[in-house]
């Protein structure tokens, strides 16, 4: 059982204070971040449609899209890159030729994407309250799945890409079988759920709540076991280590992320660098980056190495 390790909102942690190894600036505001599952190329959706690279702390060549974007993911081979439109459109797009494959169905903003880690699906949630199903070959919709009753702000598959987990602001999480069967109704009191995360093996989940909080729930038992407090204000972004070993959380009210140790059960770092409120965290599939992208389009790495 988990206990509440992060301190009463009126209390200050016990931790390190770690500065980014890198610090990476530019003008637009960044709505999501992604690294390629290789771990060598990291992803900026940022709020005019432009896509923007980096690999080894030097920029890439960017891509422009038709529409801002909220959220990106990358495809399991990293050639590819799946986009959650404003416009309502999910786009899959190839990162050498650009050439890109539109899927329409929602009925308003995208507002998540999540590639599955066998390459066969898309999952979306967007401002109609839907998740929907896509083929990425052909771009066909294979389900909507309309459970929910408030917008969807994040999506997340599974490690065996068999089961799909939603978080929304119907003050609940959903999951999902990849064929579309709802499993699950995992609620939390009243609010907003903005952003959802597996650890590995895919035995837990923990969802950040607009009352500052995170709940971690055990999936086999369908169970909360724990409760983080630490943020004043929503968590706009949580993700889980990927040796399991610890999480990562951050708010667009402030300018830092803090960083919970699982075995230890405790708060081990405020990471600082970020120059105005974090939009989106994102750890390098080799456990060794934690990235933050912010309003202002301030970037920061950190080097996992020195929170350990």
């Amino acid at each position: 059982m988990f206990r509440k390790l992060w301190p009463k909102k009126d209390e200050q942690p016990q931790e390190i204070s770690v500065a980014p190894s890198l610090t990476l600036t530019q003008a637009l505001p960044i709505n999501g971040l992604a690294w390629s599952p290789d771990s060598r190329t990291l992803a900026a959706a940022c709020n005019d449609g432009s896509l923007l690279f980096w690999a080894g702390g030097q920029s890439l060549p960017s891509l422009r899209t038709p529409a801002p974007v909220n959220a990106v993911t990358w495809s399991p081979d990293s050639l590819r890159l799946a986009l959650a439109g404003q416009d309502g459109i999910v786009r899959v797009m190839e990162r050498a030729t650009t050439a890109s494959l539109e899927m329409r169905g929602h009925e308003g903003k995208v507002n998540a994407v999540a590639w599955s880690g066998d390459g066969l699906l898309i999952a979306s949630g967007g401002d109609d309250a839907s998740v929907r199903l896509w083929q990425p070959a052909s771009g066909q919709q294979l389900a909507s799945l309309e459970e929910h009753w408030d917008r969807v702000g994040s999506v997340a598959w599974a490690d065996d890409s068999q089961t799909l987990a939603s978080a929304s602001g119907d003050s609940s999480v959903r999951l999902w079988r990849n064929n579309g069967e709802m499993l699950a109704r995992l609620s939390v009191p009243a609010g907003s759920l903005d952003s959802v995360a597996w650890s590995p093996p895919s035995r837990q989940l923990v969802a950040a709540h607009e009352s500052g909080t995170l709940r971690v729930w055990d999936v086999a038992h369908r169970q909360v076991v724990g409760w983080l407090n630490g943020f004043a204000e929503r968590v706009k972004s949580v993700v889980w280590s990927p040796n399991g070993g610890q999480i990562a959380a951050a708010s667009s009210y402030h300018k830092w992320v803090f960083v919970w140790d699982v075995a230890r059960q405790e708060v081990v770092a405020r990471l600082t660098g970020p120059t105005d409120g974090i939009t989106s965290l994102a750890w390098s599939p080799d456990g060794q980056q934690l990235a933050a992208g912010a309003w202002n389009g301030s970037l920061c790495l950190w080097q996992a190495a020195a929170f350990k």
